[in-house]
């Protein structure tokens, strides 16, 4: 009680612990920008060029996060998504990627078993993968390529139009 009396004023309660000092944004790439929304659980990848390839997830500047992440958001500009970039973000859910986005490196989403909708704004087949991806690729939406006819024939005499102003 001696030393509790030195180093709080001897009121005998627990002081009040400083705020978070861990970072909620900041760099992953000479270009590339980083910001953690802890009240939407949205990490939002901004800028240009790729994002850095970690070795380990650890090393992920949103590591402490890696566990909350329920959405990401990789904006236009970005070209690659990094190796291990979210490997072991176990909540992540939402993923939409733009349509710079030219490659995604090996186990970037591996260890995410929570995906359930993946968009990327490109064509199939436009967009290189790396190994051990597949909760992210099993679930994968690409932009469409083809767009829908505007009218048709529907039987012998009938035919029908669609008009998208309307």
């Amino acid at each position: 009680t001696k030393l509790w009396s030195l180093l709080y004023g001897g009121g005998g309660t627990t002081p009040t612990p400083p705020p978070s000092t861990t970072p909620t944004s900041g760099s992953c790439g000479t270009s590339a920008y980083w910001n953690y929304d802890a009240s939407t659980k949205t990490l939002t990848i901004t800028g240009s060029g790729p994002v850095t390839s970690y070795n380990s997830p650890s090393e992920a500047p949103w590591s402490p996060y890696m566990t909350q992440i329920e959405t990401l958001i990789v904006t236009e500009g970005i070209s690659i998504v990094g190796s291990n970039t979210l490997k072991g973000a176990t909540a992540l859910k939402n993923v939409s990627l733009p349509a710079s986005l030219l490659g995604i490196g090996a186990s970037a989403f591996e260890n995410c078993p929570a995906i359930t909708y993946a968009y990327v704004d490109q064509p199939e087949g436009s967009l290189m993968i790396g190994t051990a991806n597949t909760d992210l690729t099993d679930h994968l939406l690409y932009k469409a390529t083809t767009t829908a006819p505007t009218t048709g024939t529907c039987g012998e005499a009938l035919t029908w139009t669609y008009d998208p102003a309307t």
